[in-house]
């Protein structure tokens, strides 16, 4: 049985394919998804702390987690199943942890690391699900404001425009922990409103019938939502300020920001189709036979 590890990343569409993993797992007898839930249900207990919250008695309870990890693993084999798939952008620490550190997965070596031990032996593929920078960062600004944070102001934006982290350096970091799998890159704007296609490259084998739509859950709030979030909290000047006018998606980032972060991450994306130094297979396309495209593609 193979293991296929999914680390995100955040806001790259991942809850919508569970959602969809979710509604289709009859097109998929021989696959077990652990997905975020699972991680927050105890089962990843001590493997997802912060590295400087590690103490002695965090990572003795670790190592009977992972005991019991590749018991798990054991079972499932005997049971037939061909692979197993782990999902959750939680894996590289908690959304709000990005604002925190004004840092792209900063810790992530220290983070991707705690899986090696209980899925290193079996992990034949590990997924990384990228984003532009200025979407991405825009989206985890709305949902920190949704979820009762502060709206940014001019200096965090600047922090974040010039924070030294990419997504290169996340591929970079996370290659060598896990030698003998193929890893996997596939960006936001070509696969993240096609669940089936995310699935097929999960799985090893092309969804032709599935049931549900490609319904996004979980995206960022709009302005109009914003806005009700301003006007609750006391922040009317906000809410009547040129930050929240208008429709549609929110974008707190200027154009001189935006057109910053989109040249890093054109960067990015040329390394990848370049690629990625051989560290890396990029997918931004549909394939009928995702087998043979992750063997041939990058």
């Amino acid at each position: 049985m193979d293991v296929v590890l999914h680390f995100g990343a955040h806001r790259t569409a991942t809850r919508s394919l569970h959602r969809f993993m979710s509604q289709n797992q009859d097109a998929f007898p021989d696959v077990v998804m652990w997905s975020t839930p699972d991680l927050h249900r105890g089962r990843f207990n001590d493997l997802v702390r912060s590295p400087e919250k590690i103490t002695l008695d965090v990572e003795a309870r670790a190592w009977l987690r992972i005991g019991a990890l590749r018991i798990a693993q054991q079972l499932f084999e005997q049971q037939g199943m061909r692979r197993l798939i782990v999902s959750s952008p939680d894996m590289l620490g908690p959304q709000r942890a990005l604002l925190r550190s004004e840092r792209l997965y900063g810790d992530i070596s220290e983070r991707a690391r705690r899986f090696v031990a209980p899925f290193g032996a079996r992990c034949a593929t590990v997924v990384v699900a990228i984003r532009s920078y200025d979407s991405f960062w825009r989206s985890v600004l709305a949902q920190s404001v949704w979820s009762g944070g502060a709206f940014p102001k001019e200096a965090q934006l600047d922090r974040l425009v010039t924070q030294p982290y990419r997504w290169r350096r996340m591929i970079e970091q996370i290659a060598p922990l896990f030698p003998r799998a193929q890893l996997v890159v596939w960006p936001y704007e070509a696969l993240g409103s096609l669940p089936e296609q995310q699935a097929a490259i999960l799985c090893g084998r092309p969804v032709t019938r599935f049931r549900g739509g490609r319904e996004l859950v979980g995206a960022s709030p709009d302005r109009a939502a914003l806005r009700e979030v301003a006007v609750h909290s006391g922040n009317g000047a906000i809410a009547c300020s040129d930050m929240l006018e208008g429709d549609g998606r929110w974008q707190p980032f200027s154009a001189d920001h935006k057109e910053t972060l989109q040249a890093q991450y054109s960067e990015d994306l040329a390394w990848l189709r370049a690629g990625a130094s051989g560290l890396a297979t990029f997918v931004e396309g549909r394939a009928s036979d995702p087998a043979a495209m992750l063997l041939t593609t990058g």
